[in-house]
């Protein structure tokens, strides 16, 4: 039997582990520093946790639609001193990350390694919290705990991605589990974040920088590494 007629209609789930790199937060970090007076200069990146649901629709094509969770969060701790009051800031910022993408891949070569490409296109869900801790000698003093931001946003996006399959039997599709994958995308979410709006109204004398609009993990590349497992199996060879 012709093997794409065979193993058409085979769902492919793809499961794997990634890494988020080349993010961006430079402008964030500039104006929270000039802002607050804070020091911690980068994220700390989770790594990524990726599944993928691809079924071939012609020869050498097949229809993907994937999602994946990643967070990044910033913790900053620091002091500061006015004529009375001595404050202690404790700032604890996250960054929840879900894009769903539909995407379309081609495969030149089907055999047992094979390379393929694809892009898509798709939504980015992002859950954005920010929380400031404040303790303070001076026990009328305005500046209190408080919740800075708050809120789940979707940003459209784009992304275009490559990947090896190295299969575990000549016919990957033929058994339940199918390849050991390696892939590198390249995601863009342009959005514009008023993530200071709160904060802004808190600080004792706010900078005019943080009336502005900012950017915030808007691009990057990310490397998973992945097993594909075949739903159904309809193979004549079973």
């Amino acid at each position: 039997m012709d093997r794409f007629t065979e193993d058409k209609f085979k769902p492919i789930i793809f499961a794997g582990i990634g890494w988020d790199l080349g993010q961006n937060a430079d402008k964030f970090l500039e104006l929270y520093s000039k802002g607050f007076g804070g020091n911690v200069l980068d994220f700390s990146t989770s790594p990524t946790v990726l599944l993928e649901y691809k079924s071939w629709i012609m020869r050498k094509m097949r229809l993907a639609i994937a999602s994946s969770f990643v967070n990044y969060s910033y913790f900053d701790e620091f002091w500061t001193l006015g004529t009375y009051i001595t404050r202690s800031h404790t700032n604890e910022i996250s960054f929840n990350r879900v894009p769903i993408m539909l995407k379309v891949e081609f495969i030149p070569h089907d055999k047992q390694f094979r390379s393929y490409a694809g892009a898509g296109v798709g939504v980015l869900l992002q859950h954005t919290k920010w929380r400031e801790t404040i303790r303070s000698n001076f026990a009328l003093d305005k500046r209190v705990s408080s919740t800075l931001y708050d809120e789940l946003e979707a940003f459209p996006g784009i992304i275009v991605y490559s990947g090896l399959e190295l299969g575990f039997d000549e016919y990957p599709e033929s058994f339940f589990l199918g390849s050991l994958i390696f892939q590198l995308d390249y995601c863009y979410f342009p959005n514009k974040m008023d993530i200071f709006k709160k904060a802004r109204k808190v600080v004792d004398e706010p900078t005019p920088l943080l009336n502005r609009k900012i950017r915030i993990f808007e691009s990057y590349f990310s490397f998973a590494v992945g097993l594909s497992f075949n739903l159904l199996n309809i193979s004549k060879n079973q």
